[in-house]
């Protein structure tokens, strides 16, 4: 969305006093809140929508600010619209996995070696990974008394397998639906 709206403003004239980023930005925001109502209103979809809103609230407005800001920013307004999901398992899997997400990344930036591309992405993965399942292991231990193991390595093997192979699959089956006549069964039968 933000590159599809980018690409439509450029040519509007007054990009000359106004960033064409911050307009794309706001474009963006719009995609990402369509997506969020019709993924549903789960806590992590609004945490992530709302730390969107702020960051792109912020760029507009020409200020920098940090993911932590942003999260503490999202963490507040939620609890603020809604003081019941501080009880809610979802919004503290989904707050606590963020945050072990950013610790493990300063934490990657900080000790890691230069290595090359081909070593560097995969071990930022499993160190991302990893960051997230340790910040969510109590939670996973308290609630239900065990928690999986081998998430990072599994987060790290079969993501490419997602982005690669299960989004287009299921984004072309989706167009598939409306190539196939009406009544031979296309268009989701009566």
């Amino acid at each position: 969305a933000y590159g599809a709206g980018r690409g439509i403003l450029s040519w509007i004239p007054f990009r000359t006093w106004f960033p064409v980023q911050v307009l794309a930005s706001w474009w963006g925001l719009a995609g990402a809140g369509f997506y969020a109502l019709i993924s549903g209103p789960s806590p992590s979809a609004e945490r992530a929508w709302i730390m969107l809103a702020l960051y792109t609230l912020a760029r507009s407005l020409f200020l920098s600010t940090s993911t932590w800001d942003l999260l503490a920013g999202a963490v507040v307004l939620i609890l603020l619209l809604s003081p019941a999901s501080a009880l809610s398992l979802s919004f503290k899997l989904s707050v606590a996995a963020l945050i072990g997400i950013l610790l493990a990344h300063e934490a990657y930036q900080r000790w890691s070696p230069a290595l090359p591309r081909i070593l560097e992405y995969p071990l930022r993965g499993l160190a991302l990974s990893t960051g997230a399942s340790l910040a969510t292991l109590p939670f996973l231990l308290y609630t239900f008394g065990e928690a999986p193991l081998f998430s990072p390595l599994n987060t790290l093997l079969l993501a490419p397998l997602w982005c690669l192979v299960l989004i287009p699959g299921e984004l072309l089956s989706a167009l598939l639906v409306f190539a196939i006549p009406k009544g031979q069964g296309g268009w989701l039968r009566p």
